[in-house]
């Protein structure tokens, strides 16, 4: 039989250890659901992977400066990094969606 250990402290050290891959898999995405619509709605995907460029220039940015301020890697961390990308995505659609109604 295997055995394994549950519970309530286990569940929460469970959430530390795939914390990276889950943040990669969150801004993989985060980077995805972007990239189709715009290329889609916008029909280019040159534009697509411009924003997607600049939104994991700015996850770069994010992410050093936690290092640069010496902040810790952790749950508490991780929430303000990926609202940051969210409101870049926001932010993009925003200005492609009024460049768009300009031309």
């Amino acid at each position: 039989f295997e055995t394994f250990v549950y519970g309530f402290i286990f569940g929460f050290w469970g959430l530390y250890v795939n914390l990276r891959q889950n943040l990669a898999l969150l801004c993989g995405c985060i980077l995805v659901g972007i990239v189709i619509p715009i290329a889609i709605f916008h029909c280019s995907l040159n534009a697509a992977f411009l924003i997607a460029l600049c939104m994991i220039v700015g996850i770069f940015q994010v992410f050093g400066s936690f290092w640069v301020l010496g902040i810790n890697f952790n749950g508490y961390s991780l929430v303000p990094l990926v609202l940051s990308i969210c409101h870049c995505s926001a932010t993009f659609h925003l200005l492609f969606f009024t460049v768009s109604l300009a031309l």
